[in-house]
């Protein structure tokens, strides 16, 4: 973001676009989530009216997996529960054994 004439600064969304850019390099899978759930609702801003659209069973739990071309595997998790902690457990298949890299990503042992 910029001001004219003044500073420029970055949004805080910028961060988890720059982490996605930078480690989710590769194939993207197709992952299988299995999670709580809850409802909500979905504002569309587009178009004259202002309307709301129901969102059923929407889960806590959202996850994208990008296998590198090295064998590496980089998961962006997003936990939507404001209120309570959330317990992840997860199966790689077809990856063999593989190791936290240094917070940044998991590489293969």
């Amino acid at each position: 973001m910029t001001e004219t004439g003044g500073p420029a600064w970055r949004q805080t969304i910028f961060f988890p676009f720059a982490h996605m850019s930078r480690l989710g390099r590769g194939k993207v899978l197709r992952a299988q989530v299995e999670s709580e759930t809850y409802d909500s609702s979905y504002y569309d801003p587009r178009g004259t009216d202002e309307q709301s659209f129901p969102a059923t069973n929407v889960p806590y739990l959202k996850l994208s997996a990008v296998a590198g071309a090295d064998g590496s595997l980089s998961l962006f998790l997003l936990h939507r529960d404001l209120n309570q902690d959330m317990e992840v457990s997860l199966e790689a298949r077809s990856f063999g054994r593989l190791a936290v890299s240094d917070g940044a990503g998991i590489a293969p042992r």
